[in-house]
């Protein structure tokens, strides 16, 4: 009996006391009682056999990193998942729209528990909030969408979780990531590596989960086209700002963008993907850096090439592992690609970059790349490491992967399951 009394207590102080110790003010509190009182309800609900709803909240349909979670749950008696399409709204009406009505439409080809947040003949956003238990969110920026779907909005009555958009290597987790204040308002934050966890350490909340990058999982499940005879590269770049760069200083797109015209026609044994990211042509024009016609030429100079594919948004996975080597300046797609083995071709132009602007782990990711900071190493990467295969740093490259990148590789997914249903006491 002493023994049972001693556990109970144990179990008592490790559930509710000891985490509510940890929070430094009466808010965090607050939010914690919160997430506890609705965690209670969801775990009745599952006593009495009830389903547990949960909303995908996407903003961008190539920002999906829970689509396999979201998948899993499909095929789980005990979730009734499904998707809201919620609008970009820092961005103006034009784009707003035109992203909304591309995420849904995209979107509802590949499911059916799709919905739009915007009522077309109401003319207003739609509250989603009562039909949800659990939501899964991919934008942690409560300034970046409407009120109704915002974390500290939604999370008054849903337990909301937070499974990162991309794999962060930069200074950015540290400046906007971990330092976002709606942060708190998470019952999880599912993380990517372990490396990254001191970033949040001004979430006072302790609901910081190392699971690895569930978006990865895809990569694990995707077999070698067989057939495939042609080499294949993959350019991709990230978004450009001039007037407001918050973090994406080390864009390279305006010092490659005609080497990138150059590549399909020196080339033409190879297959290129060009894959610009989302808000890359937003950004041009909002910032008086190209105007409609000039992005419109260029977009379709890059489609006149037959041995190019120009992808405007979607899952990259398949290409990924179907390819022979990446060119790109994004910061996400960094450690993404490399678990792949194949080789990449980094482009910075400045030394500096390297020191200021790339965490600890996001260096290491630089260390087993091949940089280039003009169009003679792009050419020097395609023609030595694609072609002619001389990849000296391919073992060094497999020892980090292993080492850093692939914690719960092909599991993550799995374990997140896991992990929610334990919490559920299911």
């Amino acid at each position: 009996m002493k023994i049972n009394l001693l556990n109970y207590l144990k179990s008592v102080i490790k559930e509710n006391i000891f985490s509510a110790l940890s929070l430094n003010n009466e808010e965090n509190i607050s939010i914690y009682k919160n997430h506890r009182r609705i965690l209670r309800s969801l775990r009745q609900k599952v006593k009495n056999k009830e389903k547990i709803n949960v909303g995908f909240f996407i903003v961008y349909d190539s920002v999906f990193p829970a689509e396999k979670l979201f998948n899993k749950m499909l095929q789980n008696d005990l979730f009734n998942a499904f998707i809201v399409v919620i609008p970009d709204i820092k961005r103006g009406d034009e784009n707003k729209f035109y992203q909304l009505n591309k995420t849904y439409n995209n979107l509802s080809k590949k499911y059916k528990k799709v919905y739009s947040a915007y009522d077309e003949k109401l003319k207003k956003f739609i509250d989603f909030r009562d039909k949800c238990d659990l939501v899964c969110m991919a934008n942690p920026y409560d300034t970046m969408t409407d009120t109704l779907y915002t974390n500290k909005y939604i999370s008054e009555k849903c337990l909301t979780f937070f499974i990162p958009y991309a794999f962060f290597i930069t200074s950015y987790i540290e400046r906007f990531i971990g330092k976002n204040s709606s942060l708190k308002y998470f019952w999880k934050i599912f993380i990517e590596a372990k490396e990254n966890k001191k970033y949040y350490f001004n979430n006072n909340l302790k609901n910081i989960k190392v699971s690895g990058y569930p978006r990865i999982d895809n990569l694990s499940t995707i077999s070698k086209d067989k057939k495939r005879i042609r080499k294949k590269i993959i350019i991709a770049t990230h978004s450009v700002s001039v007037k407001n760069n918050i973090g994406i200083e080390f864009a390279q797109f305006l010092n490659f963008y005609k080497v990138f015209l150059e590549l399909p026609k020196k080339y033409p044994d190879i297959d290129f993907v060009f894959r610009p990211h989302p808000l890359q042509y937003t950004y041009l024009k909002r910032d008086g850096i190209w105007s409609d016609k000039e992005i419109e030429e260029y977009i379709n100079t890059l489609k006149s090439y037959p041995n190019l594919t120009y992808q405007d948004g979607g899952d990259f996975a398949y290409d990924f592992v179907n390819s022979d080597g990446i060119i790109h300046d994004c910061g996400s797609f960094l450690p993404e690609y490399l678990i792949t083995g194949h080789p990449t071709c980094y482009l910075m132009d400045k030394k500096e970059i390297y020191d200021k602007y790339f965490t600890d782990l996001g260096k290491k990711c630089l260390d087993n790349c091949y940089i280039a900071d003009n169009k003679q190493k792009i050419y020097d990467f395609i023609d030595n490491v694609v072609i002619q295969e001389k990849d000296y740093l391919y073992k060094k490259r497999l020892s980090f992967i292993n080492k850093y990148l692939k914690f719960n590789y092909g599991k993550v997914t799995e374990f997140i399951i896991k992990y929610i249903k334990k919490e559920l006491k299911v």
